[in-house]
């Protein structure tokens, strides 16, 4: 797990937001939020942030089916976060 200071973390939000303007979980909705796909023992792994629809981000943490009524499961979301957390990295 992985917790970035405050204000690296609110810089990358921005990237991926910016960079990524449509779900990265559905591809069709515009993402509004910003979603963990990790979580280590101590809580959020900030390397793991992706870009998500508010419909999408229900599902995962509210919804009756959770990961399998997506498009993605918890894997393929887990390594877009750390494909975006390298593109984030590299242009630091």
């Amino acid at each position: 797990m992985k917790k970035l200071p405050k204000q690296a973390y609110q810089d990358k939000c921005n990237f991926i937001r910016e960079h990524y303007p449509i779900c990265q979980c559905c591809e069709i909705r515009e993402a509004q939020d910003i979603h963990h796909a990790g979580y280590g023992a101590g809580g959020r792994d900030d390397r793991t942030i992706i870009a998500i629809c508010r419909e999408c981000h229900y599902e995962i943490h509210h919804g009756k089916g959770g990961y399998s009524v997506l498009s993605k499961d918890r894997q393929e979301l887990l390594e877009i976060g750390l494909k975006n957390h390298k593109e984030w990295q590299d242009k630091c």
